[in-house]
């Protein structure tokens, strides 16, 4: 080789490396980026070339030399940012930007393979909670309700959170929206219904419920409409309230049972405005001559001895209507006996 294109070799070299070394050279790159026009320009230019170049056999095969000498290889290359602190974080209108170019992309299916490849054998991640778990253990976590991440001695990870910021008018109303119409099925009701069997709520929550009421601004003033009355009257026609017959009840049904009397308990009266379910109900028979109603009333809940005006609406009602209402005061049954029922009742 011509010594004159050696030594011309040997001054660009060195013209190179003083370019990255002296921070001050006019020519120099450092700190310096690129416009977004020069890079979409070698962007096209690069393409331009691989084009032209397709067909090569020269470039074809040099392309191939490169790719068996990087194969098997780990190139140590290190992040520019690791370890560096200093760095300012990302803005929030900056993050916006990554997530509005992101959007709509996915990667191929070579990438996706290449990935889990890399991922092998790391703990990259949250590891999930039925990892080399048989099929006893998998069933025995749900049995004892300690099914997926939400195990035993976990917390949400917002629990206590108040600096987070609050769910907006707007993203309420679309879930309200989107949960119009829906209903639990049979199966997830009964589920719901065996996990409250034998829960008690507490003073606290009780509280709670009351000022959410109170503060809900779909509940105040909130008046229902005549149809759903009606069905609320039909609903509460069918239920047995209360659950459990009191004392003061229990005895005179005992009464009667000693006496032969047949009778009916809290059998509902539609024939009246102020419609409810009566105590103690007693069809006409032998001794009876005209159908009776008995009504236990309790001494504090029945305002003693005045009584509810709700209660004596009632009674009233039901006299209308030809029924014989007897009303037994608290303090009256507890010392009564039998003698004194069968009197006021076959008299």
């Amino acid at each position: 080789m011509n010594k004159y294109l050696k030594q011309k070799k040997q001054k660009t070299k060195k013209g190179h490396k003083d370019i990255w070394k002296n921070r001050e050279h006019p020519r120099g790159m450092l700190g310096k980026k690129a416009s977004e026009e020069t890079k979409r320009k070698m962007s096209e230019e690069k393409k331009r070339w691989h084009k032209e170049n397709k067909g090569n056999k020269m470039y074809e095969e040099k392309n191939k030399k490169i790719s068996k000498k990087l194969m098997g290889r780990k190139l140590n290359y290190v992040v520019w940012n690791k370890g560096r602190h200093d760095l300012p974080k990302l803005t929030k209108e900056h993050k916006k930007k990554i997530g509005e170019k992101s959007r709509g992309r996915r990667a191929t299916m070579e990438a996706r393979r290449k990935m889990s490849k890399n991922r092998k054998g790391k703990n990259i991640g949250q590891i999930p909670w039925n990892k080399n778990l048989d099929k006893k253990e998998y069933f025995s976590h749900y049995k004892n309700g300690m099914g997926g991440l939400f195990k035993k001695g976990n917390t949400s990870w917002n629990k206590g959170r108040h600096d987070l910021p609050k769910q907006t008018e707007e993203t309420k109303n679309k879930k309200r929206e989107s949960r119009k119409g829906y209903k639990h099925s049979e199966e997830t009701k009964m589920k719901i219904g065996k996990s409250n069997k034998g829960k008690k709520i507490s003073k606290k929550q009780i509280e709670k419920m009351r000022e959410r009421a109170k503060c809900n601004k779909y509940h105040l003033g909130h008046k229902h409409l005549e149809d759903t009355k009606k069905k609320i009257r039909k609903a509460r026609a069918k239920q047995v309230l209360p659950v459990k017959d009191t004392s003061i009840e229990v005895k005179i049904q005992n009464f009667l049972k000693q006496l032969g009397i047949e009778y009916f308990t809290h059998q509902y009266m539609k024939e009246i405005k102020h419609s409810y379910q009566c105590d103690i109900s007693i069809p006409i028979q032998n001794g009876i001559n005209k159908k009776t109603i008995i009504e236990c009333f309790g001494n504090y809940w029945h305002k003693f001895p005045m009584g509810r005006e709700v209660d004596i609406q009632r009674c009233s009602e039901l006299r209308e209507k030809g029924w014989r209402v007897l009303t037994f005061w608290e303090s009256e049954i507890k010392p009564m006996q039998l003698n004194n029922l069968q009197e006021k009742l076959l008299c």
